[in-house]
Parts: C-alpha cells; sequence; structure tokens
C-alpha cells in the first residue's frame, strides 16, 4: 500500500485493543510534551500508572496519569484497588472515531467523589468476578453534555500550579 492512499484512521480498525491502548499512551504523552510538561514512565505498570506528568519548572508538583482508549462512544474504567481519588489522580481517555487522532479528554480522579450518570460508582458484589471499579460512560449524550467540558487542551491550564 502506498503512503499517499494510506488514511490514519484506517488503521484503527485494524489494531487490537492492546495495539490501540499503546498508541493512546504514546499519543498522550506526545500532547503533554508539546504543552511543555516532563513525562516520566514507570518501568513496569503495575499500579495502573501509566506515566507521571508534571509541568517544566515545577518537579514537585505532578500528577499521576492512567490513560483509556476506546473506538467510538463507550466505557472505560479503572479499578478501583488501583486508582485513588485524589487530585493528583487523573484519567486520560482517548476516543478514535475515524478522523486522524484522537478525541483526547482528561479527566481528575475526584469527579467520582461525586459519581453521576457519566463518572459512574460500581460495586460489585460478593462472589462477582468483577473488582469495584469507576467508570466512565462515554455515550454521545455524555459526550455532548458532559465530558466535553473534559476536553484534554481546555484541562492542561488546571493543571499549572499558581
Amino acid at each position: 500500500m502506498s503512503m499517499t492512499n494510506f488514511a490514519i484512521s484506517d488503521t484503527w480498525r485494524k489494531l487490537t485493543k492492546q495495539q490501540l491502548g499503546t498508541y493512546a499512551e504514546y499519543f498522550v504523552k506526545m500532547r503533554f510534551t508539546l504543552q511543555s510538561f516532563s513525562v516520566y514512565s514507570p518501568e513496569i505498570d503495575d499500579r495502573s500508572i501509566d506515566f507521571v506528568v508534571s509541568p517544566l519548572g515545577y518537579d514537585e508538583h505532578f500528577y499521576l496519569v492512567q490513560v483509556k482508549s476506546m473506538r467510538g462512544p463507550g466505557y472505560a474504567s479503572v479499578k478501583k484497588d488501583k486508582f485513588r481519588l485524589s487530585e493528583r489522580w487523573l484519567v486520560a481517555l482517548a476516543i478514535f472515531q475515524g478522523q486522524d487522532t484522537p478525541d483526547l479528554y482528561l479527566i481528575p480522579s475526584t469527579v467520582w467523589n461525586t459519581p453521576d450518570k457519566c463518572f459512574v460508582d460500581r460495586n460489585f458484589g460478593p462472589g462477582r468476578k468483577s473488582k469495584p471499579e469507576w467508570g466512565i460512560e462515554a455515550t454521545k449524550p455524555h459526550l455532548e453534555q458532559t465530558l466535553v467540558s473534559y476536553r484534554f487542551d481546555d484541562q492542561l491550564g488546571k493543571l499549572h500550579p499558581g
């Protein structure tokens, strides 16, 4: 296939879920870097931290970032036993919808202090296979009404101290 006929958006359907997640993680890291953040990647991802970011010049001011990706509207979640509700913990949500770049959202974990229909609190009972989780119902109405206020570029300014 010649590169001139190659559309990036065509690849979203061809990528596995893991490949899409990896792409999303690197894409979000690049976006932070382009906005003057230092990005630090852990050696092992066993605590639901994909990477740490810090505004340049503020090394003591940092955020722990978990990246979630999906093809179009849907549902994403983080396990409660690995993800804390704190001003330092963020979810970066990448939604791939056919365009060349994903729609990005940056969500502070503190939204789950007051769950609603978009940011849900799921506590599964005893004997269930799934562990309790914080979820994002990224349905079309929620994208248009709730998540729009968490667009990545709009949230970045809130991460700089002072």
